[in-house]
């Protein structure tokens, strides 16, 4: 598959193939391999660093919109408990690494 060649939605996915997620569609995914093939190491660690920011930024939104009444520093530590796991964020917590 080419940059410039037309995608063909109907092409069918091989028997037993799973798709990645629930709403995808085999022909995208076919594309989305093959753009990754195609780059360096360190671009697709740049990239994966950039998931992961947005991630963490949508993850403080919706802590945000869920508790309003939050200060910054309550949703920074719920992030950081979400992220790290209780049991991970209670270890360092209480070793007093982290805020």
């Amino acid at each position: 598959m080419t940059e410039h060649e037309p995608i063909d939605f109907r092409l069918e996915a091989p028997p037993g193939y799973v798709l990645q997620s629930e709403d995808g569609c085999y022909a995208v995914e076919r594309m989305q391999f093959e753009h990754w093939k195609k780059l360096e190491p360190r671009e697709k660690l740049a990239l994966a660093d950039e998931m992961c920011a947005t991630m963490r930024e949508l993850s403080l939104a919706g802590l945000r919109m869920s508790h309003p009444d939050w200060s910054e520093a309550q949703i920074a530590r719920k992030g950081l408990e979400i992220w790290l796991g209780e049991e991970c964020y209670q270890r360092f917590f209480s070793a007093g690494m982290l805020p």
